[in-house]
């Protein structure tokens, strides 16, 4: 019962550190800004997908991420990354507003997506009803037209 316990809970939190960097890698733009981290393949969003794996582990392991940042980064964008988390660390894991603290310090602020998407799709449903509304209406028209002649 006891290895049940221990494998159940390992699978769960392996589930919501997967889930965590596929929540992260839709709210990044990949660094060729052409569009989000989690839809693209080049080798600088593989990079940053990398960086974002390790970032999300719980604990954060920084001697393991030192490795990480000989292996995969030049020395100028290890070190910044470096100096980041060891400001933004405060425990033994990284929140998500640290972990785009992170990104913006070293990759620019530019690449973390604004998080009020509630106002921008206001916008969108708004939008679309009006566009809905005189498609429906030109139909309409038309029908009416027709019928006369």
């Amino acid at each position: 019962m006891l290895r049940f316990l221990i494998i159940f809970i390992t699978l769960m939190t392996f589930v919501w550190a997967v889930d965590r960097q596929v929540e992260l890698e839709k709210s990044v733009l990949c660094p060729c800004k052409k569009g989000v981290l989690y839809d693209h393949d080049s080798p600088s969003a593989e990079q940053l997908k990398v960086l974002i794996s390790e970032l999300v582990k719980t604990p954060f392991d920084m001697k393991s991420f030192s490795g990480l940042m000989l292996t995969k980064f030049d020395k100028e964008r290890g070190d910044c990354l470096t100096s980041s988390i060891q400001k933004n660390l405060s425990g033994d894991s990284l929140t998500k507003d640290q972990i785009h603290t992170i990104i913006s310090d070293c990759y620019g602020e530019d690449l973390i997506m604004p998080s009020n998407k509630e106002g921008n799709s206001i916008i969108l449903y708004i939008v679309i009803l009006i566009i809905l509304f005189f498609g429906f209406l030109a139909v309409y028209v038309f029908i009416r037209q027709s019928r006369i002649n």
